[in-house]
């Protein structure tokens, strides 16, 4: 998870990414978007990349920007 956090932030330096480890496997969350179209922009940026091809959208508590 933290080396695929690492390649998300090389090609996105501007999207926070979030590791965490929920037995038996490490997690790695791209961004705080608030709509699903956002999301999904992303989430297809990340597979075109061919690095994250396992990557889908989940619903979470995020994190906004003042």
């Amino acid at each position: 998870a933290a080396s695929m956090a690492a390649r998300v932030k090389e090609h996105f330096p501007n999207v926070d990414v979030y590791t965490s480890f929920d037995p038996p496997r490490w997690i790695c969350r791209v961004g705080d978007f608030p709509t699903i179209e956002e999301a999904d922009a992303m989430a297809f940026q990340l597979k075109s990349l061919l690095l994250f091809k396992e990557s889908f959208i989940v619903k979470e508590q995020i994190n906004i920007r003042l």
